[in-house]
C-alpha cells in the first residue's frame, strides 16, 4: 500500500494486536476464519488423502487424558493441536501461517467454553471423533459437516445461539 508521503508499507502494518477481550464481533470474526480456514483444510487433504488420522487419533488420546486429569488448560491447548495438525496436513504454509496468528485468541475461546459449559469437555471429544473417523473413511461431506458441526457448536457456547443457513 502506499502512504500519504508516498513510502510502500506492506501488509503486515495492517495487522491488529490481539485484542484483550474477545467477544461480539471480534469473536465472530475469528469464528469466520476458523470456519473458512478449517473447512477448506479437512476437505483438501481429505481429497488429497493426506496421512493425518494417527496424528489426530494421537491427540484425541492425549485429550481424553487430559480430560480425565481435569487439565482444562491443557486439554484446550491440545485442542488447538488438533486443528492445527488439520490445517498444516492440507500443505497450505499462508494458511498455516494465518491460522498460527489466531493461537491466543483460540486457547482463550477454547478456556471460555469449556468454562462456560461443564459439558463441553466431553461434546469436544465426540466431535473429535466424528472429524477424525470422516477423514479416516475419506469422506469429504461427512469431514466438512462434522467440522462445521463442531466449530457452530464452539460458537453458540460463546456467543448464543447461532443458526446455520
Amino acid at each position: 500500500m502506499h502512504s500519504e508521503d508516498g513510502t510502500v508499507t506492506g501488509a503486515a502494518s495492517r495487522v491488529r494486536e490481539p485484542s484483550p477481550r474477545l467477544e461480539g464481533e471480534d469473536l465472530l470474526e475469528v469464528m469466520e476464519v476458523r470456519v473458512a480456514v478449517e473447512v477448506f483444510c479437512v476437505e483438501k487433504l481429505v481429497v488429497d488423502r493426506r496421512p493425518v488420522t494417527s496424528a489426530l487419533e494421537g491427540l484425541l488420546a492425549d485429550q481424553r487424558a487430559l480430560a480425565e486429569e481435569g487439565a482444562l488448560e491443557r486439554f484446550i491447548d491440545c485442542d488447538r493441536r488438533f486443528h492445527s495438525v488439520i490445517v498444516s496436513a492440507a500443505g497450505n504454509r499462508l494458511l498455516e501461517d494465518l491460522y498460527g496468528s489466531m493461537r491466543d485468541h483460540q486457547l482463550r475461546m477454547g478456556v471460555k467454553a469449556v468454562l462456560d459449559d461443564p459439558q463441553r469437555v466431553e461434546q469436544v471429544l465426540v466431535e473429535h471423533e466424528q472429524i477424525v473417523d470422516a477423514i479416516a473413511r475419506a469422506d469429504v461431506s461427512d469431514a466438512r459437516e462434522a467440522t462445521l458441526s463442531h466449530l457452530y457448536a464452539t460458537l453458540a457456547i460463546l456467543h448464543g445461539e447461532w443458526e446455520v443457513a
